[in-house]
């Protein structure tokens, strides 16, 4: 049996009353449980939100609209394409100019979207989360200035099957917000367009922005190419050979899913070296996405985070496959071999417009071997560099960002 309560214990309450159901620490669960509920539900709701953007953009556009501001979006990727003009609206001094580039976290994505909804401009490098959707609002000019130049492996809505519907209509409304885009000569405009969704008369042929920079560097070869030695002093004295591939997506999920902690190079780096050391010394830039993927089984330039108007400065031979730095290369009119080692199996899983054999200006090589032999002598087989860059960047004269900026001035007031 229970003795008697002392003063300091308290008797507990009758059964059914308040006091009973609610002690402070249940109280306190009980809140505690509340309020994670809210702030789980409330991020649901952010993140519905978030993949609503052009509910929240309409929204947002109801406030006044900044008629000077120049808003330049990208994502980390690409937000260096956009580099130049970025640098010569700056020194116009007639823009109210942002940066935006694509992050997590939902802060920044309403930080993002409030900047993009009251901006007079945008100019992109890619398509832009963000925007996916958005109907820009009365006044506003979005151009797509994309971050290859040329024509040559397909992209965006020409990228997939006409039969995929789905595919095709995400596309869509991934490039839905532009009201122009630029090309890098008036004879691509038609096929821009169709890649875009768009109608020809969207079509801005005023070049690609950050070929501008070929230019400039252009004028002041011999200093790069000092630099270039004092960064890699193994170059001296040799002719410098990049091999720059793109991208393949097999390759990405392979290092992705961890089937392969690091890539060989299709050919031997190796061989290389032991054929052409007295004159050649190879360089290797991998695509961006696939930085730090290959382990080359020679000596080779690891140049990656060179910048490229100055390593294309001072490349003597380019070797690619099917990546648009053909075009930023042809500026200089200097021997480009292509090496299609698997060009059967990149043609099924991307696509090319043009047969390869009859585009590539340069020797197509299917082999090390031929590869290797194309090298003893690059110029040979080359093709008319000048005819080729009339057909696919006549518009990149050196002069791209300042035509971009005319342009926008141009247009009628808001």
């Amino acid at each position: 049996m229970n003795g008697p309560l002392t003063a300091t214990t308290k008797a507990p309450a009758p059964p059914g009353t308040r006091a009973s159901r609610q002690t402070p620490v249940r109280r306190f669960s009980t809140l505690r449980a509340a309020a994670t509920l809210f702030l789980r539900k409330g991020k649901w709701l952010l993140r519905r939100l978030a993949r609503r953007s052009s509910f929240l953009y309409s929204v947002l556009a109801l406030l006044p609209l900044q008629k000077d501001r120049l808003t330049f979006a990208a994502t980390e990727l690409h937000i260096a394409f956009l580099e130049p003009v970025i640098t010569e609206a700056h020194r116009d001094g007639n823009f109210s100019v942002r940066v935006l580039v694509a992050g997590p976290g939902i802060r920044h994505y309403f930080k993002l979207m409030y900047i993009l909804a009251r901006s007079r401009f945008i100019i992109l490098a890619s398509d832009f989360p963000n925007l996916y959707g958005v109907t820009p609002r009365k006044g506003t000019v979005v151009i797509q200035a994309w971050h290859a130049a040329g024509l040559f492996k397909k992209f965006c809505i020409d990228q997939y099957a006409p039969d995929d519907t789905q595919g095709r209509r995400e596309a869509i409304r991934k490039h839905t917000v532009y009201t122009h885009f630029l090309t890098s000569s008036p004879r691509l405009n038609r096929a821009y367009a169709g890649a875009f969704g768009k109608g020809e008369e969207q079509a801005l042929a005023l070049g690609a922005a950050n070929t501008d920079q070929f230019y400039r560097v252009r004028e002041t070869a011999d200093a790069a190419r000092r630099e270039f030695y004092r960064h890699f002093p193994q170059a001296f004295g040799k002719q410098v050979v990049l091999y720059a591939p793109t991208f393949r997506e097999h390759e990405y999920r392979a290092c992705k899913e961890g089937k392969a902690l690091a890539l060989p190079l299709p050919f031997a780096a190796k061989t290389f070296a032991a054929r052409f050391s007295g004159r050649y010394v190879l360089a290797f830039r991998a695509h961006y996405r696939m930085k730090n993927r290959y382990a080359p089984d020679g000596p080779v330039l690891s140049v990656g985070d060179y910048p490229l108007h100055e390593l294309l400065s001072c490349t003597d031979v380019l070797i690619t496959d099917y990546s648009s730095i053909l075009f930023d290369f042809v500026l200089y009119e200097r021997p480009i071999l292509f090496y299609a080692h698997d060009a059967g199996r990149y043609e099924q899983e991307r696509g090319l417009y043009h047969p390869y054999e009859s585009f590539a200006p340069g020797p197509v090589c299917r082999t090390q071997d031929e590869l290797f032999d194309a090298l003893e002598n690059p110029a040979r087989a080359s093709r008319d560099l000048q005819a080729f860059r009339e057909q696919y960047i006549s518009a990149c004269d050196g002069k791209v960002c300042a035509k971009i900026l005319d342009f926008l001035k141009s247009c009628p007031p808001v």
